[in-house]
């Protein structure tokens, strides 16, 4: 499934936090860091980006699909 270009840390972050609760922990520099605890705790650095390119996007749902325990599609498919 393709990844959507150039999308935004800030859109990015809504969305986790929205869908897959995700928290705002911390910011480290130039990295927000969020954590979630369901169903393990999992902390998740996104930099802070005007534009994040599509392989580190995938990158960053590749960690959450693991955390998580789904598919790439399934992430994605709520993703607008």
């Amino acid at each position: 499934m393709k990844v959507p270009r150039q999308v935004s840390s800030n859109k990015l972050i809504r969305y986790l936090e929205r869908n897959w609760d995700y928290k705002f922990s911390r910011q480290n520099g130039s990295h927000i860091i969020l954590t979630t605890e369901t169903p393990a705790h999992h902390s998740l650095p996104v930099p802070c980006r005007s534009a994040i390119g599509p392989g580190l996007f995938r990158a960053i749902l590749k960690q959450v699909c693991d955390a998580k325990g789904v598919e790439l599609e399934e992430i994605l498919k709520n993703f607008s």
